[in-house]
């Protein structure tokens, strides 16, 4: 339902304040109205392009002028005679008024516009504030936003009134990823019944490396993410390099059998990372990664921080794999194989050192990855440097006289 209004639109202000000077337009207020109309160009804008620019003065002109097209019922090439000739719905049709009231919301709210935000709470009424307008107003961590959406809440103000807003769902997630623990209170302590994803706000927690908002989430009765989901919290830990959020997450058993987190962290240059997982001790009861898989993965691994220029976390691997690699038994190699690679379709660059490992560093300008991948595999990368020199050469951004320099250095 929308608050009609038969206010008449208000002049412009440049129209009202020049003819004021002039004494012989005292007393003729429908000059002042025709030169404003005739100055007006509010009627070239949409409803929506109003709340792009973000003006809600504008957008208060469309308003008003809107009346006139309500009760035209000539609409006959309405479409080729005016092209803005749906703003004749915008005080008749709910559809209409929620998309309008909507899409406003979702520009108005990650700019922080309160006055627009303002605007279209004050003029829509009866209509819906989704989940995802609200998430906004928490990623962009404006305290001020949620608190207009709360004064405009129907269930604070009483059925009929105000506007209906959904506060759950992703709505805490987004909180927590702007870093805003206030407003994570907030929400708890103002909408303590909000159908709330309390797992994707745990998952929010641990990437963003919030121990404490995590531990206060689980004592709320969060419940993990799937370890072996599409994305994998750990996987995501990992990647960052939070060695002290993983030891948090090894506490509380959230480790227990995860593979790929090596490969992860290699192909990031997480080099305390990496060597912190491989120091961890296996359990006797098998429900960490045992140690038979966590060589194959960190023999995996090397190709991953070797294309991306992450020399020192290659070398750490190749030591490690060199050291442990040689020890598996031949029935154990299989299985270590198919452990990892269950886990591949949410890990990246995972694959043993190859010719294309060469290929890709030299590609990606690591001079100092192609010397040690070609000292480490020693005289058989010979045939492999003769044939990708020009490759190499590129790379390195030389030419000419420089290309042969290169290729001696690489000989």
């Amino acid at each position: 339902m929308i608050l009609m209004t038969s206010n008449p639109v208000p002049p412009l202000v440049v129209a009202a304040v020049v003819l004021r000077s002039r004494s012989e337009f005292q007393g003729l207020p429908h000059v002042t109205a025709a030169v404003s109309l005739f100055l007006d160009t509010s009627g070239a804008f949409s409803p929506l392009e109003a709340c792009k620019l973000g003006s809600a003065r504008l957008l208060d002109r469309i308003w008003h002028s809107s009346h006139d097209l309500v009760n035209d019922s000539d609409t006959s090439n309405s479409m080729e005679r005016d092209p803005k000739w749906l703003r004749r719905f915008l005080h008749t049709d709910k559809h209409y008024q929620q998309y309008i009231f909507s899409e406003g919301l979702m520009d108005a709210v990650p700019r922080k516009n309160l006055e627009l935000v303002q605007w279209l709470l004050s003029t829509f009424k009866g209509l819906t504030v989704s989940s995802e307008v609200v998430a906004r107003a928490c990623l962009a961590g404006s305290m001020e936003t949620l608190q207009l959406l709360y004064a405009n809440d129907s269930r604070v103000l009483g059925a009929g009134c105000g506007n209906h807003v959904e506060w759950g769902e992703s709505t805490l997630s987004a909180a927590i990823q702007s870093r805003r623990s206030d407003v994570v209170w907030w929400l708890f302590r103002h909408i303590p019944d909000a159908n709330y994803n309390l797992r994707a706000a745990l998952w929010s927690a641990v990437q963003m490396g919030d121990v404490l908002m995590a531990e206060w989430l689980v004592l709320r009765g969060a419940e993990w993410p799937d370890l072996r989901g599409e994305r994998v919290v750990a996987h995501e830990v990992a990647a960052l390099g939070r060695v002290d959020v993983l030891q948090w997450l090894e506490e509380r058993g959230q480790l227990d059998g995860v593979a790929g987190m090596v490969i992860k962290a290699a192909e990031k240059g997480r080099l305390d990372t990496v060597r912190w997982l491989i120091e961890r001790t296996p359990s006797d009861d098998g429900s960490r990664l045992d140690a038979t898989v966590l060589r194959y993965e960190v023999y995996l691994s090397i190709h991953g921080a070797a294309i991306n220029g992450h020399l020192e976390v290659a070398k750490c691997l190749r030591e490690f794999s060199k050291r442990s690699i040689s020890s598996l038994r031949v029935n154990q190699l299989p299985m270590s194989i198919s452990r990892v690679e269950d886990s591949l379709p949410q890990v990246g660059n995972a694959q043993t050192v190859c010719s294309t490992t060469m290929t890709k560093a030299a590609l990606n300008g690591h001079l100092d990855v192609v010397k040690w991948l070609f000292e480490d595999n020693g005289r058989s990368s010979v045939r492999w440097a003769s044939r990708h020199c020009t490759i190499f050469a590129r790379s390195a951004d030389i030419d000419g006289c420089e290309r042969q320099k290169a290729k001696k250095r690489l000989f």
